[in-house]
């Protein structure tokens, strides 16, 4: 039974598969002059601190913990994703980040080699990671979905001001019902301390 028939079953409504939009295509010469109005160059993602020894102690014991089940239970494939996720982010932490350039101008958000245009952009709001404020973007494709981009708090009026002349400004993040699920959850758990 397919999950359309099932909710047609009980009565919800199922949206019929739209028309695909096409991709937009942008020339860059038919923009105009290109206005630089802010560049800058910051740590391109920022940093988080380390968590205490005691807390990757705890959490070292319980990952062992259910690898041996999961061993147990032959789920080898399993062990191998969590492994992985759990390199990938123990990477991320050790590596410091690299310097990138940011440029806001009359066309667009460039990020070092990327450009991303006006017309590709949906809204922006500020969000907090770690200590730092970050300013994110909404893009219309699915990938990359969201930039994040770190600036110099001295700089926020002035970027403020020049995004909102292009893109409708959010008060508050935009969240997912997985996003808030995800934020119950972990504050069931102290990571500090």
């Amino acid at each position: 039974m397919k999950l359309s028939t099932f909710a047609k079953y009980i009565g919800v409504p199922v949206p019929q598969p739209s028309q695909e939009t096409p991709k937009i295509e942008i020339n860059p010469e038919n923009l105009g002059p290109k206005e630089v109005f802010l560049a800058w160059e910051t740590l391109g993602r920022p940093t988080k601190k380390m968590r205490n020894t005691r807390m990757t102690r705890t959490l070292t014991v319980i990952g062992i913990v259910i690898a041996l089940l999961l061993a147990i239970m032959g789920e080898f494939f399993l062990i191998l994703v969590i492994g992985s996720l759990i390199f990938v982010s123990y990477v991320l932490s050790n590596t410091p980040p690299e310097i990138s350039k940011f440029e806001i101008s009359s066309h667009g958000v460039m990020f070092d080699e990327q450009m991303y245009y006006w017309i590709q952009l949906k809204q922006f709001f500020y969000t907090n990671f770690g200590d730092s404020e970050i300013l994110a973007i909404d893009t219309k494709e699915a990938l990359p979905g969201r930039i994040f981009i770190s600036f110099k708090q001295e700089d926020k009026q002035k970027l403020h001001e020049v995004i909102s002349r292009y893109l409708p400004f959010l008060k508050q993040e935009p969240k997912s019902a997985f996003d808030k699920m995800y934020e119950s959850v972990l504050d069931k758990f102290n990571t500090e301390g």
